[in-house]
């Protein structure tokens, strides 16, 4: 089994993330924190899940993004 471990600056990001929420649902933060971490632990778990996307094109209203 994998560890999914967070860099400090994830870790900043998803405590405002969840901060942010909690201003008008405490309960719905707690909730997304809890199962935006099952889906990293199962990331963790199985890395080659999903996938393998080349080339995606993201529309914003800012810019066009290739990734």
């Amino acid at each position: 089994m994998g560890i999914a471990r967070f860099t400090p600056l994830a870790s900043n990001d998803l405590k405002a993330i969840r901060d942010f929420i909690a201003l008008d649902k405490p309960k719905t933060a707690s909730q997304y924190m809890s199962i935006l971490k099952q889906h990293c632990q199962r990331l963790a778990d199985f890395p080659l899940m999903g996938c393998s996307v080349r080339n995606i094109t993201v529309f914003t209203s800012f810019q066009l993004m290739t990734i």
